[in-house]
């Protein structure tokens, strides 16, 4: 049963009342709970794209996974965002969907919205969700970030916002249900917004535009779920340099093969045919940072701008093509196909592992 999505083992419940029982005991037993996790996550994972369209103001989900039987071949399911619209509706109910931040990890969703400067959880796959009380500080959206402390066994959410001159950190966890300020080195953090974000093996990281002199640079800070410290990140040295121009390229974070990607990619109409760089951060240099240039994309395919999103599986590159739609592309054949063709306001997408997970409480 531990190998059964979470949609099915909820369903098996309304078959009889001794099933009912059985499947309650089992998704509260936290080694039942665990084993599944790991279950999921062997199975190929998928990916989640939360997306708004320009017909309306629709919240929709994109599916993606690889067919059962053509692993080749990549398929995709569309459905309104249903933990969205079926509880707590009215904190989105008034609000351009394109004002949602999300953030995620290990099935537990945390959005933000970025006007009302509410946060939410939710589990899609067990239909759970719930508000998080409003923070200690004033509702500056800020950064933020949800992520798992795997020696407390605990899920965390963080953000740090600027209050005044100085930047305050606080930290949300659900079975306490109420923030707390931590101390940390003001040092490590001289940015308060970030424009890309991701969890990663119990560290978070963003990236952030910082402004000096009417000049924009890049720089990246990490957070320790369970050390809650801040540290800043060194960027691959082209990143760096003087000759650098963050206006003209974009930069994003997502994950492959449990490793942190950072892209670089173009955003002016004068370079829309130089490639995709991807960076990747070397294992068991979290600290020192050490990077590794591991593949130029190119994709003449696709005419208009592309922005990369996440890895479909450890060969497939999600790309949201302007005005085009979502395409996948194969960083090993170099070829590339679509997915979803159609524009949309807004896009979010993360890896994606259903489990049971609870949103209140502490987890194994």
């Amino acid at each position: 049963m531990s190998w059964l999505p979470p949609e099915s083992l909820l369903q098996v419940k309304c078959v009889e009342k001794s099933w009912y029982n059985l499947i309650n005991k089992l998704i509260k037993n936290p080694i039942f709970v665990v084993k599944h996790s790991n279950n999921s996550k062997k199975k190929k994972v998928t990916s989640l794209v939360i997306f708004t369209s320009y017909k309306g103001i629709r919240v929709g989900s994109l599916t993606i996974y690889n067919d059962e039987d053509n692993k080749s071949d990549l398929r995709c399911v569309e459905k309104d965002f249903e933990p969205l619209v079926r509880k707590h509706s009215g904190l989105f109910k008034y609000v351009i969907p394109t004002f949602v931040d999300v953030s995620h990890c290990n099935g537990i969703i945390c959005f933000v919205d970025c006007l009302k400067k509410r946060f939410s959880l939710c589990n899609p796959a067990t239909g759970e969700s719930k508000l998080i009380p409003d923070p200690c500080f004033p509702k500056d959206l800020g950064k933020f970030g949800i992520g798992y402390d795997h020696i407390a066994k605990v899920y965390k959410v963080v953000r740090i916002v600027r209050y005044f001159r100085f930047f305050i950190a606080e930290v949300y966890t659900p079975g306490d249900d109420d923030w707390r300020e931590i101390e940390f080195d003001r040092e490590q953090i001289t940015h308060r917004h970030s424009f890309s974000h991701v969890y990663c093996k119990g560290l978070y990281y963003w990236l952030s535009d910082k402004i000096r002199y009417k000049h924009n640079k890049i720089v990246m800070s990490s957070f320790d779920m369970h050390s809650e410290e801040f540290r800043s990140i060194r960027l691959p040295g082209i990143l760096e340099s003087k000759d650098y121009n963050p206006s003209a390229y974009g930069n994003s974070l997502t994950v492959w093969n449990e490793s942190v990607v950072l892209f670089c990619f173009p955003r002016k109409e004068w370079l829309k045919t130089k490639p995709i760089e991807m960076w990747v951060m070397d294992q068991g240099h979290q600290i020192s940072q050490s990077w590794t240039k591991h593949v130029s994309i190119n994709t003449e395919g696709i005419d208009n701008f592309k922005f990369p999103t996440v890895f479909l599986n450890s060969e497939e590159l999600l790309i949201q093509a302007s005005h085009e739609g979502l395409f996948s592309y194969n960083i090993r054949t170099r070829q590339t196909k679509s997915i979803r063709k159609g524009e949309v306001k807004w896009y979010q997408t993360f890896d994606y592992v259903k489990s049971l997970v609870s949103i209140d409480g502490e987890y194994p």
